[in-house]
């Protein structure tokens, strides 16, 4: 995951392990530690331009790039060539096993009544 100062500025060194296939850009944890408020609906012109320096570097390297796709750089990820885009956020997905849970639950309640 390239999420971290320390991950950007050692990205072709990471790139370099023959063993990896590829790697991912979660853009609410990167956002954050570039100073930028959370979120994932990402306009910032400096997180752009990260994105598509970090999508060229591994470009350079034949590395598969990987990234939560939203909206907002939907072109940039097309025109850069990240392949492999998810939908969903890791607390959506969590929200939705909570709500599932919670409706087995009360589900569960009612029929002892």
């Amino acid at each position: 995951m390239i999420e971290t100062p320390g991950a950007i500025a050692n990205l072709d060194q990471i790139l370099e392990v023959e063993t990896m296939d590829g790697i991912y850009v979660g853009p609410n944890d990167l956002g954050i530690v570039l100073g930028m408020a959370s979120g994932t609906d990402r306009e910032e012109p400096e997180f752009i331009r990260v994105l598509e320096d970090i999508a060229r570097r591994a470009n350079k390297h034949a590395r598969f790039r990987y990234a939560y796709q939203f909206e907002q750089i939907r072109h940039a990820c097309d025109r850069d060539g990240i392949r492999i885009r998810n939908r969903m956020l890791d607390a959506g997905l969590i929200g939705a096993g909570a709500a599932a849970t919670v409706k087995d639950v009360r589900a569960g309640l009612r029929s002892r009544s």
